[in-house]
C-alpha cells in the first residue's frame, strides 16, 4: 500500500492538517479477484484458529498441504505457490502530481500498513527534516505496535520520499 499526502505548503513553525490518500489495494488472498485465481489454480485459502482462540488472516495454501501459509496473494520469488496461483503481476497505474499540494510518497509493505492507517503514517512522517528519518521512524513504530499486539513482527520495508516543501 503506498500513501500520497496532498496539504498546503508546510511551515516549519506550524504542522499543518494533511491528507493522506491510499493509492494501491493491498493484494490480499481474501479479495475477490485474487481469490477467484487462486481456488481457479488449485490453491486454497483459508484462516488459522489458534490455542488461544484468535483467528489468523487469510492465507494461501498448497491444495494437499498446509504449506506456505502466506498472507497474500502476490509475491516475487515465492515459486513455491506459483502453480497455484499467486502471481508477481502488479497492479500499475498512472498518478499525476499536484505540484501545488502534493509533498509526498510513502511506500510500504504490509508490514507498516497492518498496524498503521494512512493519516498516521503520514502525519508522523512529515515531523521529520529528511525522508530517511521519516521511514527509520515510521518502521520503529511499525515495530513497536506489532511487538505490543502480537510479540512479534513481520517483515518492515519503509520508503519515504519527500516531493517538495517538507525539507525545507
Amino acid at each position: 500500500e503506498t500513501s500520497l499526502s496532498s496539504s498546503s505548503r508546510p511551515s516549519r513553525k506550524r504542522i499543518r492538517q494533511l491528507v493522506a490518500e491510499s493509492l494501491t489495494v493491498d493484494h490480499k488472498p481474501d479479495v475477490e479477484e485474487e481469490y477467484t485465481r487462486i481456488l481457479r489454480a488449485g490453491g486454497r485459502v483459508f484462516s488459522v484458529r489458534y490455542p488461544d482462540g484468535t483467528v489468523g488472516p487469510p492465507r494461501v495454501w498448497l491444495d494437499k498441504k498446509n504449506i506456505p501459509g502466506l498472507a497474500m496473494s502476490r509475491s516475487i520469488g515465492d515459486f513455491a505457490v506459483t502453480p497455484i496461483g499467486v502471481v508477481s503481476t502488479p497492479d500499475v497505474r498512472e498518478e499525476l502530481l499536484d505540484d501545488a499540494s502534493d509533498c509526498m510518497l510513502v511506500l510500504a509493505t504490509d508490514g507498516l500498513w497492518d498496524h498503521m492507517n494512512n493519516a498516521e503514517a503520514v502525519d508522523l512522517a512529515a515531523t521529520f527534516a529528511r525522508p530517511e528519518q521519516a521511514a527509520a521512524a515510521l518502521a520503529a513504530q511499525a515495530r513497536a505496535r506489532w511487538i505490543a499486539a502480537e510479540n512479534c513482527s513481520d517483515d518492515i520495508t519503509v520508503c519515504v520520499v519527500f516531493l517538495r516543501g517538507l525539507a525545507q
